[in-house]
């Protein structure tokens, strides 16, 4: 339409309008259009067999991907149009994976002007398919029991090797809290990526880039008048990787997050945003106001029959914890401003099920109840990279918690932990910032990364050999973590389940392993450790030559050839740091005498270490193994360290001892 605009443009100007006139217009823009076409079909076929060469082994790439951002001030408020543009070049025969796509919606944005078409090359020009069909359904989470995320499903038709599919729609965001940010790299390839923000003075928004080291990107700010335009620019990004055990792709990928601080509104006011945690725990504060106080005659009741023979206010508060982790559902339910304002404590607990906003809810108004102070508290689980003291906004939590204090000590009680003692916060907030409520005023700290020594995994174990078979008992014990990780495991209704899990958990020598018997202890009693009593047989374990029989006693090989690879790029995350210890005992038989025992082994790093030692006394053989892993996150740079402790560890498990008639 614009190429139309400017042809007959002066020619109308040129010549009055007359029949002859309109047959030369209608003729001269015939052959002016398909000379169009032509050279579109030439430039995209062009365009193709460059990007062939450039990029050999992909099936598709993004030619262009743009988020173009104009935030503008409407009845005195911020709203922000947002602009997304992409576009994929498809180079392969199996591109026909990309044909599906997704818009996602909520309750907080309207989507309008959605143009979803594949171009195809024919003859030299090029054919258009519009999408002609968007089907929308909820977003179905797995952990999610309501989401009000909308999902627009469509599918591009007529996708082939050599062809463009372009998506483009505008957004209008009517929360400014929310200012999206911008991905620069993606599961594809990009040759093109742009970010564009266009901001009303009176606007002041601020940008935190992430992970852009190494990349050329290209930043540029223009002022007219009244606006300012921000442009961020990458060009030629390579897909990310998929590795395993990898955080989340926010902690590599390179991209950028908005936030608008302040605005100045129709009476030249200034109104703080979020300019720091304080505007945010304002905004926050909100949603909490008066849930903490509401007096309940139900809750009431029940409070005081938790605690009616407890007199220490520790304890009174750890067993109404724990009676919310056994009582109350966990269930995720998101819907519009519902995912950011828990239900009253009465509400949560005659329906027996929340979120985790309601359950912290819960937590805080039986404490009140109680006479017990507790804060409502907000936190980002490890799946996000951010802090509030860096850059406070929305985008630095996605759970809340509730905090008790008590002799300066601080316990984060997460109740949608269903197993997770009082005394150490759950696996996945540790080492992230908390917003803890104080009313008024607020206060920002770090919960703590859990020692090692907390989560201890021991085994000890007496085997012999009986008629080729290695027969044996065994004790464990899992303490912290460790208790709580295979709790989630061994708490479940099939007595099948728990034994084919029991059976992996405790497999010792080799794939023969056979589990004989099994009693759980205390798996109920969080504050004790969780206990295994069990007895095994292995066949077929041991070498036995004339008169000597050479046995590995390294029954249990962990982290046995678990050397990464030399090409991977990304950490690797771990759930929780622990200590494995284990002894073996072993009999030995009658008429038989050790003429061979192995030397010790050890090593002790950073994030990992290990100590094997051997001893002989009376008729047995000691074997007394431990092993420890001290990182949630483990950086590239620190990976041969461990490739070396690892060969050093598969070196000693290699020992046996030979025994001898």
């Amino acid at each position: 339409m614009k190429q139309e605009k400017l042809l007959t443009r002066p020619i109308t100007e040129m010549e009055p309008y007359t029949k002859r006139t309109h047959h030369k217009i209608c003729g001269f823009l015939i052959l002016i259009l398909f000379h169009v076409f032509n050279s579109q079909g030439q430039d995209l076929n062009s365009l193709t067999n460059k990007l062939k060469k450039s990029y050999p082994n992909e099936q598709a790439v993004f030619n262009k991907i743009a988020l173009d951002l104009e935030i503008i001030m409407e009845k005195g408020k911020p709203v922000i149009k947002a602009k997304n543009y992409e576009e994929i070049i498809h180079l392969g025969a199996y591109s026909n994976q990309y044909t599906t796509n997704k818009i996602y919606t909520n309750s907080f944005e309207t989507i309008n002007d959605i143009e979803a078409f594949t171009e195809v090359p024919y003859k030299n020009r090029t054919k258009t398919f519009k999408v002609d069909e968007f089907k929308e359904s909820f977003d179905k989470n797995s952990s999610v029991f309501y989401d009000d995320t909308k999902v627009l499903n469509f599918i591009f038709p007529g996708i082939q090797s050599g062809s463009k599919t372009i998506l483009e729609y505008t957004r209008t965001l009517s929360e400014p809290r929310f200012a999206p940010g911008f991905y620069f790299q993606s599961y594809l390839p990009i040759v093109n990526a742009t970010y564009t923000i266009e901001v009303d003075k009176q606007i002041d928004v601020e940008f935190d880039l992430r992970n852009t080291e190494g990349h050329d990107l290209k930043i540029s700010k223009e002022e007219s008048r009244n606006k300012i335009k921000y442009t961020y620019n990458v060009k030629n990004i390579s897909k990310y990787k998929i590795e395993n055990n990898t955080p989340d792709v926010k902690y590599f990928i390179p991209h950028i997050n908005l936030r608008i601080n302040s605005y100045d509104n129709d009476k030249n006011k200034t109104v703080n945003l979020l300019s720091g945690p304080e505007d945010l725990h304002k905004w926050y504060r909100g949603f909490i106001e008066g849930l903490k106080t509401n007096y309940s005659a139900e809750i009431d009741k029940l409070t005081n029959s938790i605690i009616k023979d407890i007199d220490d206010e520790k304890e009174q508060a750890k067993a109404i914890f724990y009676w919310v982790q056994q009582n109350i559902k966990y269930i995720a339910f998101e819907d519009g401003m519902r995912g950011f304002i828990p239900h009253n404590g009465a509400y949560v607990c005659s329906k027996r099920y929340g979120d985790c906003k309601d359950m912290a809810s819960l937590v805080v108004n039986m404490l009140h109840h109680a006479g017990i102070e507790a804060y409502f508290t907000w936190v980002g689980t490890r799946d996000i990279p951010y802090n509030y003291s860096d850059f406070a906004t929305p985008s630095v939590d996605n759970h809340m918690i509730a905090t008790y204090i008590h002799d300066n000590n601080y316990y984060y009680l997460d109740a949608t932990a269903q197993f997770s003692p009082f005394e150490i916060p759950s696996s996945m907030i540790q080492g992230k910032e908390v917003l803890i409520s104080l009313g008024d005023n607020y206060e920002i700290k770090k919960v703590p990364e859990i020692d090692k020594q907390v989560s201890l995994i021991t085994d000890s174990i007496r085997f012999s050999l009986k008629n080729g078979v290695l027969e044996g008992s065994g004790k464990v014990s899992l303490s912290g973590f460790a208790r709580v990780f295979n709790n989630y495991k061994l708490d479940v209704t099939s007595e099948q389940d728990k034994e084919d899990y029991l059976k992996r958990f405790l497999s010792k020598g080799s794939n023969k392993f056979q589990l004989e018997d099994y009693n759980i202890k205390q798996l109920k009693d969080l504050d004790l450790p969780l206990l295994i009593d069990y007895s095994f047989s292995v066949q077929n374990y041991y070498q036995e030559v004339g008169d000597e029989i050479y046995l590995n006693l390294n029954l249990e090989k962990p982290f046995n050839n678990d050397q990464i690879d030399e090409d991977r790029t990304q950490s690797i995350e771990n759930e929780y740091k622990f200590i494995q210890r284990n002894v073996n005992r072993f009999t030995i038989p009658e008429d038989y005498k050790v003429t061979y025992l192995p030397q010790d082994h050890a090593f002790e790093g950073d994030l990992f270490g290990f100590s094997i030692n051997y001893t002989q006394k009376d008729d047995e053989v000691i074997l007394s193994s431990e092993y420890y892993l001290d990182y949630l996150l483990m950086q590239p740079d620190q990976f041969e360290n461990w490739n070396n402790a690892i060969n050093k560890l598969s070196e000693a498990f290699s020992e046996i001892i030979i025994l001898k008639k």
